[in-house]
């Protein structure tokens, strides 16, 4: 075989390798091996048959690799999926693309996203007439100080506001916990636990004097919050030089205390003063305030006040609760329910004095 044969052969060795691995074409694949036998059994390639199977080569094989660009061919479009493919990309579509970053977005944004605004907390249905909220207050109301209504400065106090509907109107009442935690406990303990929504007879209201009341309309009620407790120290002054001092009466107008029958007796009875008092906080502890009237004083004023010291007994209200009052006591006025319409106090303003604690403004009966 001449040179020229065998380079001939080589360069045919070359394309036919392309055109090989190329083309799934099985007339050019045949071919190509019947030109390659030819070559390498009789050694002779004829020009009319090597010029046939490089042109069936060069129909099948792209010109790119014809011309050298077998190396690096262009980028081609992707070919339409098989229907498998498409048959489940229903069933595992691709991931969305993720949306762009804002322009700005902050350091550490990402790995940390801002909380969600929290909602509203639902508003506590008020009911009419009640003061709405502790902005309603006025400053003199939100913290008291010595003057024509307070005889002595009133401990500092944060405020829960709690409102009373009365069978004779609204009532809005402040509740401070310094001025005695363990009293204020209780009463909201009562106004939490739904106590007041039993009618609670207003039982012994005595004109320009008090009112009491605090026994439940459903006798089984006194169970949870009939037990007493220690007493607080009082940060009204005792004693009869202290009745009235510079024209105001010890105990104003709408303080609330409890009732009791000696040291340590309270337990769920209340009084609220229908005038200013000389008397009431005189000596006795469990007549410590522990809040105030600051809407409704119209209210107080309406109480009825008809049965006086003759209205039903304790022990009827303790056995019977307000079954049959209304026949027997047609006059008389109930507490229907209370709620806690806004609390700003914290939990440490509930913690009882220490023992022995005295408060600036108190004076014993014999100083």
């Amino acid at each position: 075989m001449s040179l020229a044969m065998v380079v001939a052969a080589a360069i045919l060795l070359v394309v036919a390798g392309f055109a090989l691995s190329r083309t799934q074409n099985v007339v050019v694949r045949v071919a190509v091996v019947v030109v390659l036998a030819q070559v390498f059994l009789h050694r002779l390639v004829v020009p009319e048959q090597l010029h046939a199977g490089l042109g069936a080569v060069k129909a099948d094989v792209p010109g790119a690799l014809l011309r050298g660009a077998a190396e690096h061919p262009p980028a081609a479009a992707a070919a339409d999926p098989p229907a498998a493919l498409l048959r489940g990309a229903a069933e595992h579509p691709p991931a969305a693309a993720a949306p762009d970053p804002p322009a700005a977005l902050p350091r550490g944004a990402a790995e940390h996203p801002p909380a969600a605004a929290a909602a509203d907390p639902p508003a506590v249905a008020v009911p009419a007439g009640c003061v709405p909220s502790l902005a309603a207050l006025s400053d003199a109301e939100r913290s008291p100080r010595r003057g024509p209504r307070h005889q002595v400065e009133p401990p500092a106090s944060r405020v829960a506001l709690v409102c009373c509907e009365t069978t004779a109107g609204p009532l809005s009442v402040a509740v401070r916990p310094r001025w005695a935690p363990r009293g204020a406990k209780r009463f909201m303990d009562m106004v939490r636990g739904g106590y007041f929504s039993s009618k609670v007879p207003l039982m012994r209201c005595v004109k320009g004097f008090l009112c009491q009341f605090g026994l439940p309309g459903i006798p089984s009620l006194a169970k949870a919050f009939g037990g007493s407790f220690p007493d607080d120290p009082s940060w009204l002054p005792h004693g009869p030089k202290h009745w009235k001092v510079g024209g105001v009466e010890r105990f104003a107008k709408g303080y609330l205390a409890y009732a009791g029958a000696g040291p340590n007796s309270r337990g769920n009875q209340f009084i609220v003063s229908l005038a200013p008092s000389e008397r009431l906080c005189g000596g006795s502890p469990w007549e410590v305030p522990w809040g105030e009237v600051v809407g409704g004083f119209g209210t107080l004023d309406a109480i009825s006040t008809a049965y006086g010291e003759k209205g039903p007994s304790q022990g009827r209200l303790a056995a019977r609760g307000a079954e049959g009052l209304e026949e027997a006591f047609p006059l008389l006025d109930y507490v229907t329910s209370c709620v806690a319409v806004e609390d700003a106090t914290e939990p440490a303003d509930w913690a009882p004095y220490a023992p022995g604690f005295r408060h600036a403004t108190f004076e014993a009966r014999d100083e």
